[in-house]
């Protein structure tokens, strides 16, 4: 029968090679971040910038085709300050070429009809070193969402993956050094084990989750303002791309669902009277929460899976389950203080222990839920199962 191994050493290598696949990824999101931040504080520092007549001399309307056109104002223009006559050339704020939005269209048009009829424009002038002039310092929002996108994705993706490379790295160290002091007792190998006091695995799910909503509610916001002028002019596929934020929408109501969740029932720990679960004997211990749950009873599970992943394909098997119906020991009163459920399983003589074993990982679960119709109360947590140390 397959046992429990000590965890294998930390995969320095793999893990290296994954924070250096994710620095390009970070340093894009850096990148576009300071981008953001330039555009914006340029754009402030402007607002005291002289506006001043100007005539413009030149207005062309630049248009590359690719993957799809995009366009470049560029337009040459003639004004006085100081008492001397300058030349400036340079439109707005951004000096590339885009198809965001119809700014250049827009702008080529304006111009060219000035230069057409001889009307003086207006540019706005430093007036520390009146060489520097703009003609639009308006901010384009889209384009400052256009680069927030990659700031978040890019940059998102890449200090995520780095940060969580760092972090494994340091967590399989720990484990690594912890199977190495305690080879025969496993359950000393987490610190939550070790301690007999199991944290819900729902608390973590929640900060992951409410952190992937954040994320992508911040990536995908600007496209409530990118697409539905692109829908309007009959782009009919940007409104597709409306399920982007409709996915975020969904994401903010399971959020809020898991925090409802979270602030009805307050902590929830598994507290377990003997070290572990012991392989031919019993796992007990008890369910404490620190607010009541209100119902009358309780449907408890032990469940032992069999995790394998064979040719990057994952696959979960349930090897073993047992249930009960614990009733509410705290039904008559819900209003003092938090409840504990009692917990007591036999555990089969002949089950696998936790951890890692030739064909996979060998993971115990215990679940438990109500019947509550507003919030229903739910939780799970990973339980350590062995053989009796010797």
């Amino acid at each position: 029968m397959a046992k429990s191994r000590i965890p294998k050493p930390p995969k320095v290598l793999g893990l290296g090679c994954a924070a250096l696949f994710a620095i390009p990824f970070a340093a894009v999101g850096v990148f576009m971040g300071w981008m953001v931040v330039a555009t914006l504080a340029e754009h402030r520092a402007m607002q005291r910038w002289v506006e001043t007549p100007a005539v413009i001399t030149r207005a062309d309307l630049q248009v590359q085709h690719g993957d799809g056109a995009t366009y470049k104002t560029t337009a040459e223009y003639q004004y006085e300050f100081g008492g001397q006559k300058r030349q400036g050339a340079r439109v707005g704020l951004s000096s590339g070429s885009d198809n965001i939005g119809d700014f250049h269209q827009r702008v080529h048009a304006e111009l060219k009809a000035h230069q057409t009829n001889g009307q003086p424009f207006r540019c706005f002038v430093n007036p520390d070193r009146p060489d520097q002039s703009i003609l639009y310092r308006d901010l384009r929002w889209e384009m400052i969402a256009f680069y927030d996108i990659f700031v978040l994705t890019f940059g998102g993706f890449g200090w995520a993956m780095f940060l969580g490379s760092v972090f494994a790295w340091r967590a399989e160290r720990r484990r690594a050094a912890l199977a190495v002091d305690y080879p025969d007792q496993p359950w000393l190998w987490r610190d939550d084990w070790a301690a007999n006091e199991i944290e819900a695995t729902h608390k973590n799910w929640f900060s992951v989750t409410a952190a992937f909503t954040l994320f992508w509610n911040l990536m995908t916001v600007p496209l409530w303002w990118l697409l539905p002028p692109q829908i309007a002019r009959g782009n009919y596929t940007a409104f597709w791309a409306m399920i982007l934020p409709g996915i975020g929408l969904i994401l903010i109501v399971v959020s809020i669902r898991m925090l409802l969740r979270e602030r009805k029932y307050g902590r929830c720990i598994f507290r377990i009277t003997v070290p572990q679960g012991v392989i031919g004997s019993e796992l007990s211990g008890v369910i404490e929460t620190s607010r009541p749950v209100e119902c009358d009873q309780f449907q408890v599970v032990l469940l032992c899976q069999r995790k394998v992943t064979k040719d990057e394909d994952n696959k979960t098997i349930e090897v073993w389950r047992s249930e009960q119906t614990v009733p509410n020991p705290q039904a008559a009163s819900w209003g003092d203080g938090g409840t504990s459920i009692p917990v007591q399983f036999e555990v089969p003589a002949n089950s696998r222990p936790t951890g890692e074993v030739d064909d996979g990982t060998i993971l115990w679960t215990l679940r438990t839920t109500s019947a509550d119709s507003s919030v229903r109360f739910k939780v799970e947590f990973h339980v350590p199962v062995f053989r009796p140390s010797v």
